[in-house]
């Protein structure tokens, strides 16, 4: 009868031990309380406000075809120049500059045109050097403030006659606006000599 109840006893102990163990084992895992101080109300159709989300205000996107805004705002009064005016104005110089190198680097041989017929004689190294101020005044050039730099030419009546000559020339300078300055050239016999060789053959029966 004892041997019995020892084996009863320990059959439940087992039992409850077992049973205690798998109350244990299969209990729920409690879970942290979801916030919903962040989660958006789709019933209502809001949503939290933007701190919450990316700690950053949104940014709308710039319309397409905004008006470009200034750094700095302009002074009362002042016009703003179109762009395409400052194109043509800037053309508008290039090209003045350019028939400015032109007739420049065509004063010479005009000079020594002009001057030819004042010296009859051949080949020569005598030279005269001018200086002169060029002057521009409707689409005219001409030469103003003539004087003598340097001179080698013996003959006092050929050196007037090229002086006469450089002060009368006139030639036309479109595109090149008002304009005065300075500048000067080397006028040489032998040129003149070479002008008038070439002018003779042209016009020569």
């Amino acid at each position: 009868m004892t041997r019995r109840t020892l084996i009863a006893g320990t059959i439940v102990a087992i039992a409850v031990a077992v049973t205690i163990w798998w109350q244990r084992s299969n209990r729920p895992t409690p879970q942290a309380p979801v916030s919903t101080a962040a989660q958006p109300n789709m019933c209502s159709g809001t949503e939290p406000p933007p701190s919450e989300r990316t700690g950053k205000l949104p940014t709308l996107p710039a319309p397409i075809n905004a008006p470009r805004q200034d750094a700095s705002p302009q002074p009362a009064g002042s016009k703003a120049i179109p762009v395409q005016e400052v194109d043509v104005a800037a053309d508008k110089k290039m090209r003045a500059e350019q028939e400015l190198t032109y007739r420049i680097a065509r004063l010479r041989f005009l000079l020594a045109e002009a001057a030819a017929p004042c010296y009859q004689g051949g080949p020569s190294d005598e030279k005269i050097n001018v200086g002169y101020t060029i002057v521009v005044h409707n689409d005219e050039l001409r030469v103003e403030n003539l004087r003598v730099r340097e001179s080698s030419i013996r003959d006092s009546a050929v050196q007037n006659c090229l002086i006469g000559a450089v002060r009368d020339l006139r030639t036309l300078a479109p595109n090149i606006g008002e304009l005065r300055q300075e500048s000067d050239t080397w006028i040489a016999l032998a040129d003149l000599a070479d002008s008038n060789r070439r002018f003779e053959r042209s016009n020569a029966p």
